[in-house]
């Protein structure tokens, strides 16, 4: 097991780097998730400045992974827990970086609940 927190793992030929990412105004992915109350959350209210000071830390996390990856390694591979592009596909900051650094795959994960067919990528 590794810990990948500002720095890449690296096996063989392959480099795996990232960072956690947050929500992000970029986009969204309301109307894709089917929304359930937990009944043990507290309710907050969502300072949005917080929200996009959070995001701009990850960010400066996710380049400090992905500038520890060697430049020699061919097959790159990023993991963000917060996805790093919208149901939609589009540029953002997030996938600008992966871009810039060569990242091939990008493994995320923080989608819950999603309506069943309601995300359907072609590979």
């Amino acid at each position: 097991m590794f810990l990948v927190q500002n720095n890449c793992v690296v096996l063989n030929d392959v480099a795996i780097a990232g960072a956690r990412l947050w929500d992000t105004d970029e986009y969204g992915f309301d109307d894709y998730i089917i929304y359930r109350k937990n009944p043990k959350a507290k309710n907050k209210v969502i300072d949005l400045a917080h929200e996009k000071a959070l995001f701009q830390k990850e960010l400066v996390r996710l380049e400090t992974s992905l500038q520890a990856i060697p430049p020699q390694i061919k097959t790159r591979i990023a993991m963000t827990h917060y996805p790093p592009v919208g149901p939609d596909l589009n540029e953002s900051k997030a996938s600008k970086l992966l871009e810039k650094y060569g990242i091939q795959y990008c493994v995320f994960g923080h989608l819950h609940n999603v309506k069943k067919n309601a995300l359907q990528f072609g590979v």
